[in-house]
């Protein structure tokens, strides 16, 4: 979208800041991958335990999300200019606004994982597909004001919209609350 309604070197720089944040999300991505299977087997065999697994590590998550969130808003200039050069400094503000959302992506990694693991995987579509939604409707209303400022902030609050959903499901799905 961003494209079809701004400029190509408006597009360039988003792009520039979506790689960087890109790569700020694979410690949960990481994380996540390590905690299915564990998730899985308690789900099956000892659902008390869920709860607990899953409190600590959406709360790790968090917290990896706060800390690394703020490095990438407190260091987004010097990273951008870095990789990519001075003429892309004015990457380094998307940045900003997509690492200051890194606790709502963060937690939706693991929350994602929590809904696969405990066989929500159509409610997990649906949350997508809802996710995805409000990213473009956001985009849509966002984009024409803001560039890629509000491109960014678009993406922060869909991943934020998918925490709630993904949340509420789990709490429903298993009964317990797993962030409490």
């Amino acid at each position: 979208l961003l494209g079809a309604m701004r400029t190509n070197a408006e597009t360039g720089l988003y792009g520039a800041a979506y790689r960087i944040y890109e790569g700020l999300t694979y410690p949960p991505s990481i994380v996540a991958s390590l905690v299915t299977p564990k998730l899985s087997y308690l789900f099956v065999h000892d659902r008390a335990r869920v709860r607990g697994l899953l409190m600590r590590t959406v709360s790790g998550a968090a917290v990896m999300g706060v800390v690394l969130g703020g490095i990438g808003v407190a260091l987004a200039g010097p990273i951008v200019r870095l990789l990519f050069g001075a003429a892309f400094a004015e990457a380094a503000r998307p940045l900003q606004i997509l690492a200051a959302g890194a606790l709502f992506v963060f937690c939706t990694w693991i929350l994602h994982a929590a809904a696969i693991a405990t066989n929500l995987d159509r409610r997990l579509f649906m949350t997508t597909v809802i996710g995805l939604g409000s990213n473009v409707a956001l985009n849509l209303a966002f984009i024409p004001r803001w560039g890629i400022n509000g491109a960014a902030t678009a993406t922060v609050i869909a991943e934020a919209v998918t925490v709630a959903l993904l949340l509420a499901q789990l709490r429903q799905h298993l009964a317990v609350d797993p962030v409490a």
